[in-house]
């Protein structure tokens, strides 16, 4: 062996290579999410105000707020355990795939704010138009009345 030879370890690279890749997700991919996860986050924040706002009218909508909160939540802790590493990194398509299903939540909930059909109990409403018949309805002639006129009862 020679004597002169510089060991591996100790040998320093004089050139990087511009075609190496050095990530295991995709930049694009990663700087995609991240915009995805903010437009989910300002709908989560505008569905959230819409249904704190109309909630005076239908306390419902109090109810639709949690329901956000509680999916926000999930996407957070599902981030948290990307970036912690507990999710493997090839797993990105699952934070999207949470951050779609609140997006779609957060339309529905603003779709269902907006077009909910308030019912007002101040109007009072008329009494149903009545019948005016000659015949004397009570229990015992009832059942005669809806029979034929040619049958005969039977006691």
């Amino acid at each position: 062996m020679d004597e002169t030879a510089v060991p591996k370890s100790t040998a320093k690279a004089t050139s990087t290579d511009v075609n190496a890749i050095y990530h295991d997700v995709s930049p694009t991919l990663i700087y995609g999410s991240k915009v995805f996860g903010v437009v989910t986050c300002l709908m989560v924040i505008i569905a959230f105000i819409i249904c704190l706002v109309t909630g005076a009218k239908n306390n419902t909508f109090y109810l639709m707020a949690t329901n956000l909160l509680i999916s926000t939540f999930v996407g957070a802790v599902v981030t948290w355990w990307y970036r912690k590493g507990d999710l493997a990194s090839d797993k990105i398509w699952f934070i999207i795939l949470v951050c779609a299903v609140i997006v779609f939540q957060c339309i529905t909930t603003e779709i269902y704010v907006f077009n909910v059909q308030y019912v007002h109990n101040d109007i009072p409403t008329p009494a149903p138009p009545r019948i005016n018949t000659t015949a004397h309805h009570n229990m015992t002639t009832r059942h005669m009345m809806q029979q034929d006129v040619t049958t005969v009862p039977s006691f």
